[in-house]
């Protein structure tokens, strides 16, 4: 796999792989590419097919810098774990209109698959949205943790209430 910090394109041709690191685009702003331009790529050798764990994560791990936050001793370790290598949280926010968190997870190689988060906090409710974070569905949450079911390739988005201690 050839891994990249958000360039334009790769390609493959026979045994080639091409990655085009600048767009050149001239107009409507003639220097815009010009100056100096730093660029993050890899070279990944794996075996066997694509996958999550052996592809998207290293991926991820060269894009995402790792963020360090001194809490209390008591923190969670984690927000939420997923069971599952091929569903990805890929964000986490504060809900637009309303006092609860926002999740955001795909599912990435094409499979059917249900999924066991495990809440690192406590989870009062926990519903999917649309995009917009609109018109939720109740889930089912079995103490700290939830099954969630995906088709191939599925964008979910659920929110979570928090219980207050």
């Amino acid at each position: 796999a050839l891994l990249n910090d958000g360039k334009y394109g790769i390609d493959v041709l026979g045994g080639d792989l091409r990655l085009s690191l600048l767009k050149g685009g001239t107009h409507p702003d003639p220097r815009g590419d010009a100056g100096s331009h730093p660029m993050v790529y890899s070279l990944l050798p794996h075996t066997g097919a694509f996958s999550a764990a052996g592809v998207i994560l290293p991926a991820y791990e060269l894009n995402v810098a790792p963020l360090t936050v001194v809490g209390p001793e008591s923190a969670p370790a984690s927000l939420v774990r997923v069971d599952v290598p091929n569903v990805i949280v890929e964000s986490v926010k504060w809900a637009e209109d309303e006092d609860a968190l926002i999740l955001r997870l795909y599912e990435a190689e094409k499979s059917t698959t249900v999924a066991r988060l495990e809440f690192g906090v406590p989870v009062k409710a926990v519903a999917e949205v649309n995009l917009l974070e609109e018109e939720p569905e109740e889930l089912g949450l079995e103490g700290s943790s939830l099954l969630v079911p995906f088709r191939p390739f599925q964008i979910k988005t659920l929110k979570l209430t928090l219980a207050r201690s």
